[in-house]
């Protein structure tokens, strides 16, 4: 009796380790994709790009990527209004499959600026994707297109913060930061060894258990609580005063939040040109790695740079720099041209296209806000509508081209 006991356990055991090598290895990669936006940051970094809804198959094809920072992952109240128990439309990735029919996934994630942004997570991502084998989950090839976000509000400034942090902070040489093949190892050590390895481990140092995506997918929920997806906000910005932060939207005047995001006014131009280089030499970095993508880079303004200014002064949220937080409208304008001329002729070296989507960012601005109205610092539906429709004149014309890129 003692012997039957054993065996019904030792077959009731065996049934469970198969059911659940099934889910692991069989079912759970075909589910990704219905996994619904609030355990979408419990699956492991790489693997969660097949949970993105904005591809009609779980590997996309020939397909468009997006590089940035939280603009490219889609944060803003499209993203917050979204229902967290279904993977539903809400970031611009939907938009450009809308209007294309193209695959689009994003690399993006809040809080990064270009070397971690654009250097290290597509690296990391799709490494670490590559490195889990499932029977029918094919290789995640190199994108047709890909577009870069650069944001202008604080883009630069995280920029300098790595520099300071990551670079000077990790004991590399400042006489040899112009040097482009040394800036080069610190974006492979500096970055993606020491300051973001939690992000790249997977990539760079890839585990056994790291093929156990189901196992670490139901590890991460017991191990935090479940919630709805939020977007890191700061504590909401008190209303402006009525003599600043006003601008024209709807054919009314508007008094905007004050301490809003700006082309990193508060920044001197010598850590501008530094900023400046780090976004190509992470540029450059990118392309690199994945030589046969067309590349445009996206210019993302601001939002004081998004709308019809009419107050004389505008109050900005600061990142760092020496300056202030109230200036003249005037040099938001003068310091956004500046910007913008300077990621032009980067882009340009690297032999990356650019679009500057300002004119069609303001021109919708015009007719109705296009931020908030909780989280400003991000587009809301229509922002990244009107983001979309700003460079996909670039993105059909290559399209039609059947995706080559040009030598």
């Amino acid at each position: 009796m003692i012997k039957n006991a054993l065996t019904n356990l030792a077959l009731a055991a065996g049934s469970c380790a198969l059911l659940y090598a099934s889910i692991e290895f069989a079912f759970f990669p075909m589910l990704l994709p219905y996994v619904p936006l609030k355990l979408q940051p419990f699956l492991n970094t790489g693997i969660d790009v097949a949970a993105q809804s904005s591809k009609s198959s779980l590997v996309p094809r020939d397909y468009i990527a997006i590089v940035g920072d939280s603009y490219a992952k889609g944060a803003g109240d499209w993203f917050m209004d979204a229902n967290p128990d279904r993977n539903e439309p809400c970031t611009s990735a939907h938009v450009i499959k809308d209007r294309t029919g193209v695959d689009t996934i994003t690399y993006g994630w809040g809080g990064l600026g270009s070397l971690d942004g654009i250097a290290a997570r597509p690296y990391c991502v799709r490494e670490a994707f590559n490195k889990v084998w499932r029977p029918g989950l094919a290789r995640l090839a190199e994108p047709k297109i890909i577009l870069v976000y650069f944001y202008e509000g604080n883009d630069l400034s995280n920029n300098i913060d790595k520099i300071r942090e990551a670079y000077t902070g990790g004991g590399y040489d400042m006489g040899r930061i112009r040097d482009e093949a040394y800036f080069t190892g610190f974006i492979k050590e500096g970055i993606m060894v020491k300051d973001q390895f939690d992000m790249c481990r997977r990539a760079l140092d890839p585990k056994l258990t790291d093929q156990l995506i189901f196992t670490s997918f139901l590890k991460m929920i017991i191990r935090k609580n479940v919630q709805a997806p939020k977007v890191a906000m700061e504590k909401k910005s008190r209303p402006a005063s009525t003599s600043i932060n006003q601008a024209i939207s709807g054919g009314r005047t508007l008094t905007l939040p004050a301490n809003l995001q700006s082309p990193d006014m508060e920044l001197g131009e010598e850590e501008i040109g530094l900023a400046v280089y780090g976004f190509e030499r992470s540029l450059a970095f990118m392309m690199e790695y994945m030589k046969s993508a067309r590349t445009v880079v996206v210019y993302v303004p601001s939002p004081l740079s998004s709308y019809n200014l009419v107050s004389r002064q505008v109050s900005i949220q600061k990142y760092g720099g020496s300056g202030g937080n109230v200036y003249d409208t005037e040099s938001v304008t003068a310091r956004s041209d500046m910007i913008v001329n300077l990621i032009g002729q980067a882009a340009a070296r690297q032999g990356a296209g650019f679009v500057d989507t300002r004119g069609r960012i303001r021109a919708a601005s015009d007719k109705e806000v296009i931020h908030g109205p909780r989280d400003w610092k991000h587009f809301n539906k229509k922002g990244y509508e009107a983001l979309v429709d700003s460079f996909m004149p670039e993105v059909s014309k290559f399209l039609e081209t059947g995706g080559k890129k040009a030598n």
